[in-house]
């Protein structure tokens, strides 16, 4: 069993046998692929990045969902970074307060810092 999903971890590219999967259901013989939780720390429209190979540390805000020829984009979004607002908490309340202003998808600047 474990065998089998590090292979099909290999096989959806995780890195460095990272697992990409969460299980295996033998019933159906497909891969089970985690959920978001129900009990969810950020609002909806928030999402939390932190990327150390770039040096990206902060909260993508995304509100509006509009349908294009390429797909889902959505109508209106902004970063807030920890380094510009000094600190997690400080990013997480002006994307906060962000949302809040935008929640019916029209475009409005993040402020820049």
């Amino acid at each position: 069993m474990a065998r089998r999903l590090r292979s099909l971890a290999a096989a959806v590219g995780a890195p460095n046998g990272q697992r990409a999967v969460t299980g295996f259901n033998h019933l159906t013989n497909c891969v089970t692929m985690p959920t978001t939780s129900s009990n969810r720390s950020l609002p909806a429209g928030i999402s939390r990045i932190d990327q150390e190979t770039s040096r990206t540390h902060g909260y993508f805000v995304r509100v509006g969902y509009r349908k294009t020829t390429k797909g889902w984009r959505p109508k209106a979004s902004a970063f807030f970074g920890d380094a510009g607002h000094g600190g997690k908490g400080s990013a997480l309340r002006a994307a906060e307060k962000w949302l809040k202003q935008n929640k019916n998808g029209t475009r409005a600047k993040a402020k820049a810092r």
